[in-house]
């Protein structure tokens, strides 16, 4: 990803599958525990089982349940970063009501970004995904994601085409246009990662305060 802003608003903007992917496509995954991982095959499956049932709605704006359960699979996937951030019980619901409620804010105050910048971007880490794939250095389980998502809207060759791809970006790159925002009064040595951290944690616990969210399902 392209600055601090960037990496942190797509791991926290991750609410659904193609947002989790494009978070952490270009991160090395390790496993150090022995236990099997599901797979990417399995998260479709929680997607479709689910169907069009809701998990919550923020402000009237309903999280689908089949993009919470598939965050949490997804991260079971990956492990690394992705699995510790969705490792607690009920926490790719916080995670998926949390996105929402940051993506309700940047729409506010008018930083979604145009259709044509977000399909630049979708154009762009397509093509770079696609030359990661075709190195031999690439990480085997990242080529077993992508042949498993083969179909589903989420596969990287798909991306140019893909609703579902498009809205992920879109959304995260509003995320990432706010914390660009709330943070740019910090001068350059003081904006680390931790403290755009601070700043979109506070903003969040400020909008969680005042939203009419209704949680649907047990986390």
């Amino acid at each position: 990803m392209r600055n601090t802003h960037t990496r942190f608003t797509f791991a926290s903007a991750a609410a659904g599958l193609a947002a989790i992917l494009a978070a952490f496509a270009f991160l090395v995954w390790s496993r150090v525990d022995a236990q099997p991982a599901p797979s990417a095959k399995d998260a479709v499956a929680a997607g479709t089982a689910a169907g069009d049932r809701t998990a919550a709605t923020v402000n009237g704006t309903p999280v689908s349940l089949a993009s919470v359960q598939q965050a949490q699979i997804m991260s079971e996937v990956m492990g690394g970063p992705a699995r510790d951030a969705l490792s607690k019980p009920g926490a790719a619901l916080d995670n998926a009501i949390r996105s929402e409620l940051l993506f309700q804010e940047a729409a506010r105050r008018g930083l979604v970004p145009a259709d044509a910048v977000v399909r630049e971007e979708v154009l762009r880490q397509q093509a770079s995904l696609q030359k990661l794939l075709a190195s031999p250095a690439a990480d085997p389980r990242l080529k077993q994601v992508q042949r498993d998502l083969a179909g589903t809207g989420f596969s990287v060759d798909e991306y140019a085409s893909s609703p579902k791809v498009f809205a992920a970006f879109q959304r995260a790159m509003a995320i990432a246009a706010l914390t660009k925002a709330i943070t740019a009064d910090l001068p350059p040595a003081a904006r680390t990662e931790a403290a755009v951290a601070a700043r979109v944690n506070a903003l969040y616990h400020y909008l969680r305060a005042k939203a009419d969210i209704r949680v649907l399902i047990s986390p």
